[in-house]
């Protein structure tokens, strides 16, 4: 549980860094996030060996490799519709996010108690949240790169629908794979009693 605890924190800034070089700035919005979730046990109890539910935790650094494998392959042989594999790896990150970040506020308050079901729920609307804020980093990106993006500028009959492709994937991969992951999840979560999920755990 240690070896994932400290990959938990590795990963993430080693994903920071790969997509700040790649210019993969949903990427690194979200690897900011994974981060501060990651901590969020440690600093809420003041503890730097409190983390998750070991069967919840070892879930959030696999994302974070596969960014990492498939970065890498692209670089070295350049793979076809990389962003299609890109988001659909995360979607589930920010699935994956969304639930500790609930697990963590459910733990750290003796007020709030959130069945499982709802940290469930929380964490597909977490994911497509994040799908939402990707679609207005992608238009910004993509408005510096020199693309046209703009309803002006598809005024004259040119086609949109490649700068449409790249604006809705994040939204449209989201939709369906948050359903599949959430039913994974959902499977993970009958294996934990709803007594455990949502307490701290130290790093063993």
């Amino acid at each position: 549980m240690r070896t994932v605890y400290y990959l938990s924190i590795i990963l993430p800034v080693l994903a920071l860094a790969v997509s700040g070089w790649r210019g993969d700035w949903t990427w690194s919005l979200l690897s900011v996030i994974a981060l501060i979730v990651i901590l969020l046990p440690a600093v809420i109890t003041k503890d730097f060996n409190q983390t998750y539910h070991k069967k919840v935790a070892v879930l959030f650094p696999i994302p974070f490799v596969a960014y990492l494998v498939l970065s890498f392959i692209d670089s070295a042989v350049s793979i076809e519709h990389f962003d299609v594999y890109s988001y659909a790896v995360q979607t589930f990150a920010a699935m994956v996010c969304g639930m500790l970040l609930m697990i963590s506020i459910n733990a750290g308050s003796s007020e709030i108690k959130i069945s499982k079901r709802w940290i469930l729920l929380f964490s597909i609307a977490f994911a497509c949240m994040f799908a939402i804020v990707c679609m207005f980093v992608i238009y910004v990106q993509m408005s510096a790169d020199g693309w046209l993006v703009s309803n002006d500028d598809f005024a004259n009959g040119v086609d949109n629908t490649e700068s449409n492709r790249h604006l809705m994937l994040p939204a449209f991969l989201t939709t369906f794979l948050s359903l599949i992951y959430g039913y994974i999840l959902r499977c993970i979560f009958k294996r934990i009693p709803k007594t455990e999920i949502s307490l701290y755990y130290g790093v063993d």
